[in-house]
């Protein structure tokens, strides 16, 4: 995924700077940022979110009444405060928001983003009216979010769909629902879809990949991240958020782990018996983290395998933390027991809180690829950056930047203190069986570096 585009970054900042955060748009000029937005060939992932406020105050009642008013400022305040600078929102009723979140890294922020929004607008409102009462309006909101790319296809079909996130959202437990739009298909398609997919998965026909993170100072490989990829009989190529989407929908997502984790504990025997002591980086779903028997199973695979738990690091997004946190704590209690460490990935979207660093038995966070890309030439980003890094520092955890794809990018990331840098500047992610040849290259390739510095000085 890319950052959001410079352009976009620069007038939202503008903006911010007027206005004091995310702009208030009406309906029709929001529409217009979408077709704008979904034509950025930078514009990889982006979300439409429609959210039904579920008001208990009467409005039309109080419609002529300044309370109605003091209302509506106090949803827009709420709003624009949990939002990023470059995203934009209107107030298309008293009950209904929409909302454009511009150039995400992943699915998993917009779930992070849709909790947040849900969370800032159940508080009640206070509203006082002159001599009368206090009256207190409450809310159940429902946010749904649609995901759409840079060919998002009909305008007026993608907000029809988003709308029908949103109902669906209404009848999910905790009234968020996100969807893919280039996942939409019909019901023979996308069965056939998944039945190529539960068969791939149970003849080991995915592809795993391992993606290295390199310390930024010495230029050592410290240790991978596992990563997914189908490569289809056509030749097509399935990205694992695809994967995982398919997976979590067709009831697979449990089979998808256990994979990816055999396939981790695998690589990292084969890399040992090669002399390369490296730790494998496993991405965990929300799903996952509800199930009490995965601890059990990463325990009884690495006894398989001869492979010490300690040598996994479980990087879980913080939207999957966001809606049970006495569970995912339980939940990482048991890893941090089996030894393996525990990792909190896309960290710095926007949409965080600052609450589970100090809650959970963390050892690891991850910067988001969103600030690191573009942090020598934005000067915000790169305040943002060094504040993260900061903060690892103050909670001991180590530090990852995601997203380097330059040398200028990498040392400035060692001159703030950065840990481990992972990117296409090392590399892109490898099949698992070449990763120990990778390794050896880039090691010989980094030893001659060495040298001829040495001679030079």
């Amino acid at each position: 995924m890319r950052s959001a585009p410079p352009d976009l970054r620069a007038a939202a900042a503008a903006e911010a700077a007027a206005t004091g955060g995310a702009r208030r748009l009406r309906t029709a000029e929001l529409l217009q940022l979408i077709e704008q937005v979904a034509r950025l060939a930078d514009a990889d992932v982006s979300a439409l979110v429609v959210i039904r406020a579920g008001r208990s105050d009467r409005v039309e009642a109080l419609a002529q009444q300044p309370t109605a008013a003091a209302a509506m400022r106090e949803i827009s305040n709420r709003i624009s405060g949990a939002l990023r600078i470059e995203d934009r929102f209107a107030l298309v009723s008293h009950d209904e928001i929409w909302i454009l979140l511009p150039s995400l890294t992943s699915a998993s922020v917009a779930t992070l983003a849709a909790a947040r929004l849900r969370d800032v607008l159940a508080a009640p409102i206070r509203l006082e009216s002159g001599s009368g009462p206090v009256q207190s309006v409450r809310m159940r909101p429902a946010v749904g979010a649609l995901l759409f790319g840079s060919d998002p296809g009909d305008l007026l079909e993608l907000v029809r769909q988003a709308d029908a996130t949103a109902r669906r959202a209404s009848r999910a437990e905790d009234r968020i629902l996100v969807e893919n739009a280039e996942q939409r298909m019909g019901s023979a398609d996308r069965a056939v879809f998944e039945a190529a997919l539960r068969e791939a998965l149970h003849a080991n026909e995915l592809d795993l990949m391992l993606q290295p993170k390199v310390e930024l100072r010495s230029g050592r490989v410290a240790s991978a991240e596992a990563l997914i990829r189908w490569t289809r009989p056509d030749g097509s190529v399935v990205g694992g958020d695809v994967v995982a989407a398919t997976c979590n929908e067709a009831g697979l997502i449990d089979a998808l782990t256990h994979f990816v984790v055999r396939g981790a504990l695998r690589a990292r025997a084969r890399l040992a018996q090669r002399g390369i002591e490296v730790s494998i980086a496993i991405n965990l779903d929300a799903a996952t983290i509800e199930d009490p028997r995965f601890p059990d199973l990463v325990e009884q695979a690495s006894e398989t395998w001869g492979v010490s738990p300690r040598h996994l690091v479980f990087e879980i997004t913080e939207s999957s933390l966001v809606n049970n946190e006495d569970r995912a704590l339980e939940f990482m209690g048991r890893l941090r027991e089996l030894g393996s460490e525990l990792s909190i990935d896309d960290f710095g979207t926007g949409y965080s809180s600052l609450a589970y660093l100090r809650r959970f038995p963390l050892s690891e966070l991850k910067i988001d690829k969103l600030f690191v890309r573009n942090m020598v030439n934005e000067p915000n980003d790169q305040r943002i950056v060094r504040s993260l890094i900061a903060l690892c520092r103050s909670f001991e955890l180590r530090c990852v930047a995601e997203g380097i794809e330059d040398d200028a990018t990498r040392s400035l990331l060692v001159s703030l203190g950065c840990d481990i840098g992972q990117g296409f500047l090392f590399s892109r992610p490898i099949a698992s069986d070449r990763f120990g040849d990778w390794v050896r290259d880039y090691d010989a390739a980094r030893g001659t570096v060495e040298r001829e510095l040495l001679i030079a000085s």
